[in-house]
């Protein structure tokens, strides 16, 4: 099975934006969630000690996280996915690359934290789950080329919207 994407197949990389909302969101989730976990367990909470730490703390996490965005997007940026009449280029969920063809799709699940979604789409031959982000910097044109290359009774095609 051929994994490498041919050179006439039209890459589509994943949003910045998205990235980057997604790791502000987290990032706001989880100090709500310690302020209101830690007096859940007993932890009496000095909210002056907290500002300050809060204080103290906000620099290095903006700092991480200006710095993790660009880091994470050239990640992704280096593994896009394609599409072709005969499948689908994209990855595996630990990032290796995969090529599924549209015939051998078994079944389609859609995926989400926070914002980003995700298709598994497992194969009838091997078992095995292919990834495709749907938070594409260019959203229609990434599903155009779906539409174009699907079969009319792909089960991908029911997740685009």
């Amino acid at each position: 099975m051929v994994n490498q994407m041919p050179p006439d197949v039209k890459r589509f990389k994943v949003s910045l934006t998205s990235l980057f909302l997604f790791s502000a969101g987290g990032c706001l989730i989880g100090c709500i969630l310690g302020f209101l976990v830690l007096p859940m367990f007993g932890v009496h909470l000095d909210w002056l000690m907290a500002w300050r730490i809060v204080n103290a703390a906000l620099s290095p996490i903006l700092l991480v996280w200006v710095i993790s965005t660009p880091l994470l997007y050239v990640l992704i940026t280096s593994t896009p996915v394609g599409f072709s009449a005969d499948g689908i280029y994209a990855y595996s969920t630990f990032g290796f690359r995969r090529y599924i063809r549209w015939a051998e799709i078994s079944k389609v699940r859609k995926h989400a934290v926070l914002n980003l979604k995700v298709l598994g789409i497992y194969s009838k031959v091997d078992g095995k789950v292919t990834r495709l982000p749907l938070y594409q910097a260019h959203k229609k044109e990434f599903i155009n080329e779906i539409r174009k290359f699907a079969p009319p009774n792909s089960p991908v095609l029911k997740f685009l919207n």
